[in-house]
């Protein structure tokens, strides 16, 4: 069924909106304890290596892959599902 009208598109985006809510608030969360992280290892005098094995570590290299991906899959899938409606 396709249509012009707004009304029938808006609930197919409504999903992808609630996933991005959740990525912006956990990429807020975790960019806060980045920094976080950073602002106790410049006061350590760069004595402190914990930093830089949480930076270098392979949970945050999944966080970085999935935001990442996440990312672009938003920019090509939401305007492919408003013009596929829209025609």
């Amino acid at each position: 069924m396709r249509s012009n009208d707004m009304s029938e598109i808006l609930p197919l985006l409504v999903p992808h909106g609630v996933i991005e809510l959740v990525f912006i608030i956990g990429a807020s969360q975790f960019s806060t304890l980045l920094s976080y992280q950073f602002l106790k290892y410049i006061n350590s005098s760069f004595e402190n290596k914990d930093f830089l094995k949480m930076f270098f570590s392979t949970r945050h290299f999944i966080i970085y892959t999935i935001v990442t991906s996440a990312a672009i899959i938003e920019c090509y899938i939401t305007p492919k599902i408003y013009l596929f409606f829209k025609n």
